[in-house]
């Protein structure tokens, strides 16, 4: 069963279902509570649009690994900001692929998994968003893809690029949360990468 809107705002109330983190630095800590209050009013179609922290691409040309006994990620690093204006923006070029942070924390009960979509916006600039699942149990922002078709994005902070729907795989596990078994892998937080060092491959 997918959430509705009031039962979202609800979880962000009680649990911290998604945590908008403290206000950047260019912005008052007044305006920024403000701001996700008007966000968390309207929650269309049920999904709630998830915002653009910052882009990252990888560092250098070392290569990935994927084994059974283990996994390299490769180092990424913060793309050039584009404009400063005050909050940061980035140019993203044509055939070149990206690594989006969201601003928001995204904190998973154990009776819950979220469904991410790309917003119609990504869509009609050319761009395709991939992702990975969010697990019931997973605590920290979440990390997507994205491939530019285009001749090249123009992306600021804060922009909304996709959306996240809430799917209760049944309402007694609310009940009954120890008959899930949640996420315990290595992407919580804020992981962008394993620094190119093998890692444990699950």
């Amino acid at each position: 069963m997918i959430l509705t809107a009031d039962k979202i705002r609800s979880l962000i109330n009680t649990r911290a279902l998604i945590d908008p983190g403290p206000a950047p630095e260019w912005e008052t800590e007044e305006s920024w509570a403000d701001a996700w209050q008007r966000r968390c009013s309207w929650i269309e179609g049920a999904a709630f649009d998830l915002a653009l922290e910052g882009v990252e691409q990888h560092k250098n040309e070392q290569i990935g690994e994927i084994f059974k006994e283990f996994r390299v990620v490769p180092e990424t690093v913060p793309s050039p900001i584009w404009e400063n204006r005050p909050e940061p923006s980035w140019l993203l070029r044509q055939g070149r692929f990206y690594q989006f942070r969201t601003i928001e924390t995204i904190c998973m009960p154990p009776w819950l998994t979220g469904i991410l979509d790309s917003k119609r916006t990504v869509i009609g600039n050319d761009a395709i968003l991939t992702f990975a699942p969010v697990h019931p149990g997973f605590i920290g922002k979440l990390v997507v893809g994205c491939y530019v078709v285009a001749p090249g994005i123009h992306v600021g902070y804060g922009a909304r690029f996709m959306t996240i729907r809430f799917a209760e795989y049944d309402e007694e596990l609310s009940l009954v949360p120890a008959s899930v078994d949640p996420y315990q892998g290595v992407w919580g937080g804020s992981k962008m990468h394993t620094s190119g060092q093998p890692e444990r491959p699950f």
